[in-house]
């Protein structure tokens, strides 16, 4: 079989117009990773960052959510785990959400979750190699938390989500922090009942 690195030369060598196509490639490899050795049984990763540094995400496993990294693309995965606080039961991420895992700058990440016994958020300022973690207001329980954070800048930041189970839910699925993640408070839920899946900021609109 080839290996990932030479598929990544490839692709890369394509031009920019590639970067779906490599990300998706990185996707799968930390998805690989993330199903062996002694994180065997994690679910499917969220991939982000900027190539060649990228992060992924997974649920927790043995009592911790799993964090890995590569500088390379995708070719050589590290577990960050180490450093992050002891999960609640049950806690993971929306991986689906493609939001629930995002960076700012080089060393920056927040993770958003959530658990029948609340929805939180884990912030690096290290490139992974510790973490905080504190509770949101945003609604938990079963299928329900933080899906997606939008952060405009290392202190500005949203975190959304809701109940999935209830497309009619008008919990609280807004939270609002200014200090970079340190802590949050309840923000105008979205227009739409149900949950919010996804967020982006939008430079220059009203509220961004």
């Amino acid at each position: 079989a080839t290996e990932p690195a030479t598929i990544l030369e490839a692709i890369r060598s394509l031009g920019a117009r590639m970067a779906p196509a490599s990300r998706k490639l990185a996707f799968a490899s930390a998805t690989g990773v993330l199903g062996a050795g002694r994180h065997a049984g994690a679910p499917a990763a969220v991939v982000i960052g900027q190539e060649p540094a990228l992060r992924a995400v997974s649920d927790a496993v043995r009592g911790r959510m799993i964090v890995i990294a590569t500088e390379d693309g995708g070719a050589h995965w590290n577990d960050v785990s180490a450093g992050l606080p002891p999960a609640l039961e049950g806690e993971g991420a929306f991986a689906a959400s493609g939001t629930c895992l995002v960076t700012r700058g080089r060393s920056h990440a927040w993770i958003g979750t959530g658990a029948v016994s609340g929805a939180r958020v884990y912030h690096t300022t290290d490139r992974g190699r510790s973490w905080s973690v504190v509770a949101t207001p945003v609604v938990s329980g079963q299928a329900a938390g933080i899906q997606s954070l939008a952060f405009r800048d290392a202190r500005h930041g949203l975190a959304l989500g809701g109940s999935l189970a209830d497309p009619n839910d008008r919990g609280d699925n807004v939270a609002r922090s200014s200090d970079g993640g340190a802590t949050w408070t309840l923000a105008q839920r979205t227009a739409f009942s149900g949950a919010a899946y996804g967020s982006a900021v939008v430079p220059g609109l009203p509220g961004t």
